[in-house]
């Protein structure tokens, strides 16, 4: 579901698509280490890093810095 965004310009809107999909993948990660699918968690984690390698509970999730 997506809510408007009041008085917001196209490059907000961008910017809030792009986060909405990494927490989703980051989401995904935590779904794939649940499961066991240790190679399902890295290559989300990986993506997700790679967009905000500086958000420290990502950080945290991964294990520290990478």
């Amino acid at each position: 579901m997506a809510w408007p965004l009041r008085n917001a310009t196209t490059a907000d809107r961008a910017a809030a698509a792009a986060e909405r999909t990494r927490l989703l993948r980051f989401y995904q990660a935590g779904l794939n280490a649940y499961e066991g699918d240790r190679a399902a968690w890295e290559r989300n984690m990986d993506l997700v890093m790679r967009e905000d390698g500086t958000n420290p509970y990502y950080l945290w999730f991964a294990g520290g810095d990478r």
